[in-house]
């Protein structure tokens, strides 16, 4: 799958993270600003996509690293060509 991250709406975001998660049995869910996005039809916008989860911060970096996303420090991570 090729992802253009440049391009990426928060919406594919939000669904494409919580699709590899979810594949390594990691359950999710999505909170905040992302949520309110996807439920008012991006009438407000967030810079960020808010998942909640329970599973140790060690089983998810290897599912977000093959996704091009590096911790930033605790549970914060950024893939340096996505704008969320």
């Amino acid at each position: 799958m090729s992802i253009d991250w440049e391009r990426i709406d928060i919406k594919e975001l939000a669904a494409i993270i919580s699709f590899y998660l979810n594949k390594n049995n990691i359950e999710v869910v999505l909170v905040r600003g992302a949520c309110v996005s996807l439920y008012s039809n991006n009438q407000y916008l967030s810079d960020g996509i808010y998942l909640v989860t329970d599973t140790p911060v060690r089983k998810i970096i290897p599912v977000l690293e093959k996704l091009g996303f590096i911790s930033t420090g605790g549970r914060l991570f950024q893939n340096p060509k996505c704008k969320f």
